[in-house]
């Protein structure tokens, strides 16, 4: 190896990291930001929500009286199946469901380019949880919700306030933060 090739490759080695950090800094910088932004907002939801439940129209609901929600929103940019992961989904609801003592409920918000797309993955997957299909984006275009998917899944207090962003079925360190903060509120 000559040492024009070694200094090469280290060229390209260091030029490799350095962008690895600046990437890695400007992710950290971006994720403080958004959740700076969004701590303590109160989310708004429109009046006349018709949830589907297993791929058919249920009434209008109104949330659950839990003390904590988990509030996911998923728009129609990419693939659906893949972004929505409702296998996973519905094992943490179980979860949530024997460990949780009722605290937590779950508000499915969905913004789809293809209902009935939706409606048979809803079924495929067996996935018996309520969710709102929101035709029109409403729930977005009332609270102007951040265009990154990693940033579209919030705890929320029983008053609607964001308590915490973050996905759980993503990140499991996520799901151990809610978890933590359901069992032993931090008051104010």
């Amino acid at each position: 190896m000559s040492a024009n090739s070694f200094l090469i490759g280290s060229f390209i080695i260091l030029f490799v990291l350095f962008f690895s950090c600046n990437n890695i800094t400007n992710k950290h910088e971006e994720t403080e930001k958004v959740v700076t932004e969004w701590i303590g907002k109160t989310i708004q939801f429109p009046n006349n929500m018709v949830f589907l439940e297993f791929g058919r129209d249920t009434v209008s609901a109104c949330f659950s009286k839990t003390p904590y929600k988990i509030l996911l929103y998923s728009d129609s940019i990419g693939c659906t199946s893949c972004k929505l992961k409702l296998l996973e989904w519905q094992s943490l609801i179980q979860e949530s469901d024997t460990t949780l003592n009722g605290k937590l409920s779950f508000i499915f918000c969905f913004y789809p380019k293809n209902r009935k797309e939706l409606q048979l993955l809803l079924i495929q997957n067996r996935f018996n949880y309520p969710v709102f299909v929101d035709m029109y984006d409403e729930l977005n275009n009332m609270n102007r919700l951040p265009q990154k998917s990693a940033y579209q899944c919030f705890l929320l207090d029983q008053w609607n306030k964001v308590i915490s962003i973050g996905n759980p079925v993503l990140n499991t360190q996520v799901w151990e933060l809610y978890k933590q903060i359901i069992i032993k509120p931090i008051t104010n």
